[in-house]
């Protein structure tokens, strides 16, 4: 018995040794593996395609543009770099993509690679419009630190600054990513991505897009300036998150969030549009200001800025080899904040209407620039007889073009008899937190057809600046939207939104209620 002992003995303390020389193996490996990481220094496209590949770090020195080698056959053919159809799986690690106006660099495989700017910066760009200027498939332990990287050109519909499918132990510090047809990050089917002290800005379409990722982290980051549809897409993700990270000057509803698991601390949002779906009451440490400002005081971004900017001098060529500039979309009431001007001394319907009139008139057609004609007195509107002992003041002029308004009680209309046969009305209501809420609606008749068009701002005395209160305008619409064949009307002498159907029917009548603060979801009338 005590020989069996003996022999189990001596098997379980040579088993646990040949564990641990069999770790001590397998860590030495793999501190081999990133001792031998080979070292290159390029100024050059042509040098930095060369360089890349598996276990490595390249410094740039100065500004690349990879299109330099991509957009010709001799010079990738130099490089090592295979040709591959746009949307195919590739073999090769290094290779050129054809996409709409271009290639774009894909790199497949190449794991424990790290680029870098110089201790006197560096820069990558790329020409074509529609293509990633680095796209990262399949690869793991990749490293982007101190690089400006954008596109020479602006453009649109696809082509953002960094890809990333399939990938594992992505890590971007202190980058620059600007100014793309698209968005600065695109990832799916990632874990482990991690992005600190960096910016996308001047993005043209959004800011970024997870798909089907996990752990994916953003340290001091600075976002701004970015515009156009949805602005972080977070889709089908787990462990997302942002800490100490800004968002200002944008454009566009700022996240969708779908199904993820998303989570936010220590963040500050400036934005004037909609929020999305991200509920800002979850984040208790995260400050939010409707008004836009310009990030500073904080260093994000590569030691060494390069400052550069895409180009909106191009554009997509036309048919008979002219540019075709694509102008700036056309700011809408819902992208900016109205400033109340300092000769407006009260805050009442009468007054914010006439500052949100002012600011949109649109043309001599519409109803608003009648009302901007009245408040600005350039026409003469003259009390009637009937106004003069009551709180609500009538007042018309020669056209009989006749404005009514009770400040005590918060409404405001103006029929335009004149030709326009148009009618705007306003209301405002007293919020809960000490703000006000103005709802301003305009209507016209077109073959036989009510049309309406509303607009909604959410009014800060302390700072008098009407901020467009999105939220509000989407419940609006979206409960005429959901009724079918209803209309709104605005309230005189209560707080509640009537919505009388069209075809005359009181059994179909609905009414949105006022809770305070904002409305209720549309109830069928009793």
């Amino acid at each position: 018995m005590g020989s069996l002992c003996g022999f189990l003995r001596g098997s379980l303390i040579f088993y646990n040794m040949k564990r641990i020389l069999v770790f001590l193996l397998l860590a030495a490996c793999a501190a081999g593996s990133y001792a031998k990481q080979k070292e290159y220094k390029v100024k050059t496209a042509l040098e930095f395609v060369k360089s890349l590949g598996s276990d490595r770090v390249i410094t740039v020195e100065g500004i690349i543009n990879l299109s330099d080698v991509l957009q010709y056959d001799d010079k990738c053919s130099q490089a090592g770099v295979s040709t591959l159809k746009a949307y195919s799986e590739p073999t090769a690690k290094i290779s050129r993509e054809d996409h709409f106006d271009g290639y774009q660099l894909v790199l497949n495989l190449c794991n424990n690679l790290t680029i870098q700017g110089s201790p006197k910066g560096g820069a990558i760009l790329i020409e074509p419009r529609y293509a990633f200027i680095m796209s990262f498939r399949n690869s793991k332990n990749v490293v982007i630190r101190e690089l400006t990287i954008g596109h020479t050109d602006e453009g649109y519909c696809e082509g953002g600054v960094l890809e990333f499918e399939n990938c594992e132990g992505v890590q971007i510090d202190k980058c620059d990513m600007y100014g793309c047809g698209t968005e600065g990050i695109t990832a799916s089917k990632t874990t482990d991505l991690r992005c600190v002290n960096s910016i996308i800005r001047d993005c043209s379409y959004s800011i970024m897009t997870l798909s089907s990722c996990f752990n994916v982290k953003f340290n001091d980051c600075d976002f701004y300036r970015n515009r156009e549809y949805t602005l972080i897409n977070v889709a089908s993700s787990l462990n997302v998150s942002f800490s100490r990270c800004r968002f200002s000057q944008n454009r566009g509803p700022l996240f969708y969030v779908g199904d993820a698991n998303l989570s936010m601390s220590d963040c500050e949002i400036y934005h004037q549009g909609d929020l999305g779906d991200l509920n800002l009451d979850r984040f208790a440490t995260t400050k939010y200001s409707r008004q836009n400002v310009e990030l500073t005081g904080k260093q994000v971004g590569p030691t060494v800025k390069q400052n550069l900017n895409p180009s909106k001098q191009h554009g997509i060529a036309s048919y008979d080899n002219e540019p075709a500039y694509e102008p700036e979309p056309e700011p809408t009431w819902e992208d900016q904040v109205i400033i109340m001007p300092d000769s407006y001394k009260v805050a009442d319907v009468r007054t914010l209407t006439g500052a949100y009139c002012i600011e949109w008139p649109e043309d001599e057609t519409t109803v608003k620039f009648l009302y901007k004609l009245y408040i600005d007195n350039v026409i003469p509107f003259k009390p009637t007889n009937q106004s003069a002992n009551t709180l609500t003041k009538t007042l018309q002029d020669e056209n009989r073009n006749v404005v009514q308004y009770n400040t005590a009680k918060g409404w405001l209309s103006l029929v335009a008899t004149d030709g326009l046969r148009q009618t705007l009305s306003a209301g405002l209501w007293n919020r809960a937190d000490g703000h006000k809420l103005l709802v301003v609606l305009c209507e016209k008749t077109v073959d036989g057809n009510l049309q309406q068009d509303v607009v909604c701002y959410d009014y800060n005395p302390s700072d008098r600046i009407l901020t467009p209160d999105v939220l509000t305008y989407k419940q609006l619409t979206t409960a005429l939207a959901n009724a079918g064949n209803h209309y709104l009307i605005l309230p005189r002498d209560d707080k509640d939104i009537k919505m009388p159907t069209k075809s005359f029917n009181p059994d179909n009548n609905f009414v949105i209620k006022w809770n305070g603060q904002s409305f209720t979801k549309p109830s069928p009338v009793k």
